[in-house]
């Protein structure tokens, strides 16, 4: 019988047990894609919290691409090894939509266990809010068997605000 271990944690920090979240809320685009380009520009540089855990990143925008590394990692984010300045998110900016990969980090014992399996980049989706003050969107998750096999794989939730 195979054991069912959590999902990963990732960049978002997301410790997230067998139970999953879907995403739900603001999706969509916008046909504006110059105000929402410049909005975005000019709200997405800077700091962010992440809602789950409070590990804070510092996201930066150039043209249209999109990163994001640890300025204050959580404790839950510094045992799953996430230090300040790693970069954790990697994606492109179109209209409101920044789509992209985003570092996964399990804990133990699958960090023990699944070596090659222990750090992935899994891809996301998130929608940035026309006014700046949060992105909000879904990763992909997997639930790992104690044989390292992938059992199931979800989208979870994943939201950031923007520090004042």
């Amino acid at each position: 019988m195979k054991q069912l271990f959590t999902i990963a944690t990732i960049s978002c920090s997301l410790l997230c047990l067998v139970g999953f979240t879907a995403c739900g809320g603001e999706t969509g685009t916008t046909d504006n894609t110059t105000t929402v380009n410049k909005t975005a520009s000019n709200g997405i540089n800077g700091l962010w919290i992440n809602t789950s855990n409070g590990s804070s990143m510092r996201f930066k925008q150039e043209g249209n691409k999109i990163t994001a590394v640890y300025d204050k990692p959580s404790q839950k984010s510094l045992d799953l090894g996430f230090a300040p300045g790693e970069e954790s998110i990697r994606g492109t900016l179109k209209g409101n939509v920044i789509t992209g990969t985003t570092k996964v980090r399990y804990p133990e014992p699958q960090k023990s266990q699944c070596p090659d399996k222990a750090l992935r980049w899994a891809p996301f989706e998130f929608f940035v809010e026309q006014g700046g003050a949060f992105i909000k969107g879904t990763w992909e998750a997997q639930a790992l068997s104690s044989e390292c096999e992938i059992l199931e794989e979800a989208n979870l939730e994943c939201l950031y605000t923007k520090m004042k």
